[in-house]
């Protein structure tokens, strides 16, 4: 049986990492993995974890993105060095043989897994944005700590390129459906989507496969089909 531990940085209820780590924890053979989950803070998805069988553990995750104010890296730095000894417990306890890690700018389980001889993998779900040069640098660190890093579509993978070379460690492997579910969905005896709504058969229905944050620019949407 190989134990993994997926590391889930943001306690969030919006959506996001998590349903793309609970369609991935609900895909595994349970007959040869068994899933751990590392989360900063209970959330609404902590139930739907156990339900699937997976253990939730909560701890210390350091994240250095974009700073938030001036003590922002001072404050990471210090859960960093927390989180390293807490991970390291984790590991051992629990006898992790693979630590997935998700978002980018998470550091710590990748570095814990490297001075324990145990693979690590990244999954990449940011796009690049300014400045470059910051993303390339977190990229460039997640190339040094980890065994393999999956980018979720072509456009990521210039955050690791440097000097006109790229990562050897990359792999893209598209957000996945699943489509049984939904054809299953499609198929199930109800009232109409229209119908739940109170819509019209000329009314245009616009779907945005995202989850509802600020960054995702729904509201231009919004304004535009206004």
């Amino acid at each position: 049986m190989i134990n993994i531990l997926f590391i889930q940085p943001y306690a969030s209820n919006l959506g996001g990492v998590d349903s793309v780590l609970l369609q991935l924890v609900g895909g595994l053979d349970r007959t040869r993995y068994r899933p751990f989950v590392l989360m900063t803070a209970p959330t609404v998805y902590v139930e739907k974890y156990e339900k699937l069988g997976c253990k939730v553990l909560f701890g210390p995750v350091a994240v250095f993105g974009k700073p938030t104010d001036p003590w922002y890296y001072f404050r990471n730095g210090a859960k960093l060095v927390r989180s390293l000894g807490a991970i390291r417990r984790i590991v051992r306890e629990h006898r992790i043989d693979l630590i997935h890690t998700h978002k980018m700018e998470v550091l710590g389980p990748n570095i814990v897994g490297k001075r324990l001889g145990i693979p690590t993998i990244q999954t990449v779900h940011e796009l690049p944005r300014r400045p470059l040069a910051g993303y390339r640098f977190i990229g460039w660190l997640n190339h040094l700590f980890n065994d393999r890093i999956i980018v979720l579509c072509e456009r990521s993978k210039t955050m690791f390129r440097w000097g006109g070379r790229e990562s050897a460690k990359l792999v893209k492997i598209y957000n996945g459906i699943a489509v049984q579910s939904a054809d299953a969905a499609s198929e199930a005896p109800g009232a109409s989507l229209r119908e739940q709504l109170g819509l019209h058969e000329d009314d245009r229905i616009v779907i945005a496969v995202a989850r509802l944050s600020p960054m995702k620019g729904i509201e231009y949407l919004l304004e535009a089909a206004a």
